[in-house]
């Protein structure tokens, strides 16, 4: 995202003003991301000789929302391609986490987007 964000602000006026651009590497399912990080943060901690099988538990829901995005726009205008994918940024975080970087991550308003911006909005 920070990519794309310096991308937008410093590209010609013309190419992104009253522009809207979706960014992201490819749609998926909460159920296939789920099974990424599944899979991602048992392989990282493997190489560790740390083995714990991670459990998936689905719920059900009537929520049927659906996001869908094309972000073809923002290739074709700007040449923007996405370099990492979700696993990168799995990997990072287990990493993180590993090394005690990211503490309270259940407790602490900064990991929760949404209390934190009740905060500035208020």
């Amino acid at each position: 995202m920070c990519r794309a964000y310096l991308l937008l602000i410093s590209a010609d006026k013309s190419k992104v003003q009253k522009q809207i651009f979706n960014i992201g590497f490819r749609n998926l399912k909460v159920k296939q991301i789920a099974k990424i990080v599944q899979t991602t943060v048992q392989e990282y901690f493997k190489r560790k000789k740390i083995k714990h099988k991670i459990k998936l538990k689905f719920t059900p829901s009537n929520d049927n929302r659906s996001y869908h995005i094309n972000s073809e726009k923002i290739k074709r205008k700007l040449g923007f391609k996405p370099l990492y994918k979700i696993e990168d940024a799995v990997k990072e975080l287990c990493y993180a986490f590993e090394k005690g970087k990211l503490k309270n991550t259940f407790k602490n308003d900064n990991y929760f987007n949404i209390k934190v911006l009740n905060k500035i909005y208020k």
